[in-house]
């Protein structure tokens, strides 16, 4: 487990992370897709790129291509409100390692000015993958 972040929910298919860091809120999830042919990561960026503009106040901050231990992976991340709050989001895209489907991580948490910060954190959850 990356430093800063606790397990939430461990259950089934459900994988949750949490900041420990007093006063952080945010939450990392995992979402697995369908197995198919042809995973499309640069597809699935441009889809979270519609869905944070299609948002209230949504605005893109752009992405960008990662190198790890699984091959290539994409992270994309945006801002959005809702309700009287900011939020961002930052995703993930990578193939799972154990068959031809779409992994995703998000975070999503307040936002604030401490954006580098936690998409390293969620590098590092990529990092940690086994």
């Amino acid at each position: 487990m990356p430093e800063g972040l606790r397990t939430a929910l461990n259950e089934g298919s459900s994988l949750e992370l949490r900041p420990t860091a007093e006063g952080a809120d945010g939450l990392v999830w995992f979402a697995v897709g369908p197995e198919k042919v042809g995973v499309n990561l640069v597809a699935a960026t441009q889809s979270h790129q519609a869905q944070i503009e299609n948002l209230p106040d949504g605005e893109y901050k752009g992405g960008e291509e990662l190198q790890g231990d699984f091959g290539v992976a994409f992270y994309s991340r945006g801002r959005f409100s809702e309700g009287d709050v900011t939020v961002e989001e930052t995703v993930i895209f990578l193939i799972h390692p154990a068959a031809s489907r779409q992994l995703e991580i998000h975070y999503r948490y307040p936002a604030a000015d401490d954006s580098a910060a936690r998409v390293n954190q969620l590098i590092e959850v990529l990092a940690e993958l086994e």
